[in-house]
């Protein structure tokens, strides 16, 4: 099943409501659960995620780096806090932005398929908007009727902007054509993201293979104090059994033990935070 949301509360998202009515209608024969307009809210997207059977999300409207904007505009109907409820599915987007750290979270961590951009995604109106709505729609028309790799897909959707460009009447949809082509990102396992600038990311990657993409900064560093803390514990104690320590100095056994309860915190915080929001 797929669910389709598409908010519509601005004049860019009437547009954009459009042209998933559009991608509804020639993808008729998929099976859809759809949350349109007022119905497109954080509370109603988890609802149907929860109880209902689904393979991919098609979203069309604002998005940050953080998420996809609800109706309204005043949250997110999905973002990294509720990524666990895409885990493993299909997030097909046209939205701004969520491709450059959104869309990398939800493949590194959630293992999805994201298919989005990594900067805004502009268009005009007038006899060029044609061209703008066929391109966003191509690449989910072209995968699920020819059934392909969506690097496949991702190719022929640029294909299809560069034909768009050479048909775009004006230079301001040419410039826009261009702009969203190189904006538009696709992640999955034949097409994963670039390897992170991090040399402690790759050295990870290189250790665990994807897992190591997963691998939280927090985690690393809560088990370095936790090691840290055992090993200035243990020395300490050493020092303490041949009796060389020093009275007037700050024991290490002290530091230890502080840094082994701020890495414990630091390991179990997502627990943690979890717990607290599902007491609440």
């Amino acid at each position: 099943m797929i669910l389709g949301i598409s908010p519509k509360f601005d004049e860019a998202t009437i547009h954009s409501f459009d042209w998933f009515l559009d991608l509804v209608d020639q993808l008729r024969e998929e099976k859809w659960y759809l949350l349109l307009g007022e119905e497109a809210t954080r509370r109603n997207v988890e609802r149907a995620l929860k109880k209902l059977e689904v393979d991919m999300v098609v979203f069309y409207d604002h998005g940050t780096e953080e998420g996809l904007v609800a109706q309204d505009g005043h949250e997110y109907c999905l973002d990294k806090k509720n990524l666990h409820l895409v885990a493993g599915k299909v997030i097909y987007t046209l939205a701004c932005l969520a491709g450059k750290d959104y869309g990398v979270e939800a493949y590194n961590k959630y293992d999805c398929v994201f298919w989005g951009y990594k900067e805004e995604f502009g268009f005009t109106i007038g006899d060029d908007e044609e061209l703008f709505k066929e391109c966003a729609n191509y690449g989910l028309i072209y995968k699920l009727k020819n059934k392909c790799s969506w690097k496949e897909a991702y190719e022929k959707t640029r294909e299809k902007f560069n034909e768009a460009i050479k048909k775009a009447k004006s230079i301001w949809s040419k410039m826009w054509l261009r702009h969203d082509r190189d904006a538009l990102v696709v992640y999955s396992k034949d097409m994963p993201p670039p390897k992170p600038k991090c040399p402690l990311r790759r050295i990870a990657i290189r250790l665990f293979g994807r897992v190591g993409r997963k691998i939280s900064r927090r985690f690393v560093l809560g088990v370095l104090l936790q090691w840290l803390g055992v090993g200035l514990c243990v020395h300490d104690f050493i020092k303490e059994c041949q009796k060389i320590s020093n009275p007037y100095t700050v024991h290490g056994f002290w530091w230890g033990t502080g840094f082994i309860i701020v890495g414990f915190f630091m390991l179990t915080w997502e627990h943690v935070k979890w717990l607290r929001i599902s007491n609440k």
